[in-house]
């Protein structure tokens, strides 16, 4: 318990007697307005004790409720064998989109090493073109169109160093229009421009033109190629459907919501395009394997939701995060039907997250922090202590000074005040469980 860890309870039991020392005193020199002033601090460290008591109380309740705990513990189990799978799942995503990634990059400096090359190069050479256009040469309402042509010029550029086919053939064309408009801008205001002008933008305009005819051409042997020998990488390899955990007696227990499987534990025929049977079960395809780890967390967040009752410490939202996660593996699942392994990663990342932060909030309610201490509010059972202002007698309810100390001296020889006899007998029963 935090009070009885921190030495708490022991300090206010302390500073009690300390206090009640100094009043002994004051009563004794008939100092009556500064023993009132100490029984109003008294006042306050009284409650401040019976609080702390109240609440290593309710520490302990929660330490100790086996219930509480088992549930939690079925809980973090499933939560860490879905976590488990999805990992599996992410890893085969990752390895099929660097083979990907891999088989392409191949292609573009090996197989088409030759033309790819070369549109770098003129890449190159046609910046170098617009920036020799001089302003001066051009209208003024057409300048502005030269830094919109060396931007393309760059985007084209930048385009190829990704690689980025669509994009640079995309960027090469918005180039070409854009020599073209300042060559036909120049031609109309009937000015004669500078010969470096001129041969700048008639040798840009030809470049530009060949360019993006060249990469047209590049991009469509380059979808030829990559669909015969890069896209089976799309999609990741089946994988096998996971081992079900052993039970009690050791025997490895048959899950019947799980997809493969019939009520009784016999092995069922997976679904048209689901795999053949392998080592160690029927392999599913991603997408499959995928569908079956968001029905898992469909079913954490249905048993999150009937045990919240029992776990009042369990933050609410963790119904919430499990079926964040079944959506994002849904749509990871879709994704990777329809070989996009890369969008399929990012709905995986988030579903991943949301089991994070499920794990989190189950260890937050298995060792619970009291946040809300000292505010005055307390869940679930615990009770608030009581803030009401205790009347303290005045000078003048009393016959003499010694009276007031007499009656004073014979209430602190008795037993503890009626309020604080629950949370001492609680407390005292906690120390011998």
């Amino acid at each position: 318990m935090e009070g009885l860890k921190d030495n708490k309870v022991a300090e206010g039991l302390e500073k009690t007697e300390s206090q009640l020392d100094e009043l002994d005193k004051m009563l004794e020199e008939n100092r009556l307005d500064d023993a009132l002033k100490a029984i109003e601090d008294m006042e306050k460290s009284l409650e401040e004790l019976s609080k702390q008591l109240d609440e290593d109380m309710d520490d302990l309740n929660q330490e100790t409720n086996p219930e509480m705990q088992k549930a939690i513990s079925e809980l973090m189990d499933q939560t860490r064998d879905l976590m488990k799978q999805q990992q599996e799942l992410n890893d085969a995503t990752d390895n099929a989109l660097k083979e990907y990634e891999d088989c392409l990059g191949k292609i573009l400096s090996e197989t088409l090493k030759g033309p790819y090359d070369s549109l770098v190069e003129r890449g190159g050479k046609v910046r170098a073109l617009v920036e020799r256009v001089d302003p001066d040469d051009v209208p003024s309402y057409m300048r502005s169109e030269i830094d919109e042509a060396g931007q393309r010029a760059d985007q084209f550029n930048s385009a190829l160093a990704r690689p980025e086919l669509v994009d640079a053939l995309e960027a090469v064309e918005r180039l070409v229009d854009s020599v073209e408009t300042i060559e036909r801008a120049v031609r109309m205001a009937g000015t004669v421009p500078s010969e470096a002008t001129r041969d700048a933008l008639a040798q840009s305009k030809a470049l530009s033109r060949e360019m993006a005819r060249d990469a047209a051409n590049l991009l469509k042997q380059f979808d030829v190629i990559k669909r015969r020998e890069c896209d089976k990488f799309q999609k990741p390899v089946a994988m096998p459907m996971p081992t079900p955990s052993p039970g009690e007696d050791g025997q490895p227990q048959p899950d019947p919501g799980q997809p493969g499987q019939t009520g009784n534990g016999q092995a069922q025929a997976p679904p048209p395009g689901e795999g053949q049977p392998g080592e160690n079960g029927p392999p599913q395809s991603p997408g499959g394997r995928q569908r079956q780890v968001a029905e898992g967390a469909r079913r954490l967040q249905q048993r999150i939701g009937e045990n919240g009752e029992r776990i009042p410490g369990l933050p609410p939202q963790m119904g919430q995060k499990a079926g964040n996660a079944a959506q994002a593996m849904d749509q990871s699942a879709e994704n990777l039907d329809q070989s996009r392994p890369g969008d399929a990663k990012g709905n995986q990342r988030q579903a991943m997250n949301e089991l994070q932060g499920i794990m989190e909030g189950l260890k937050q309610a298995a060792s619970p922090q009291r946040a809300d201490r000292g505010q005055g509010q307390r869940d679930g059972e615990g009770r608030e202590v009581s803030r009401k202002k205790v009347e303290i007698p005045g000078a003048e309810d009393h016959e003499s000074p010694a009276e007031f100390r007499k009656d004073l001296l014979d209430a602190m020889k008795d037993k503890a005040p009626e309020q604080f006899q629950e949370q001492v007998k609680r407390y005292y029963e906690s120390l011998v469980e």
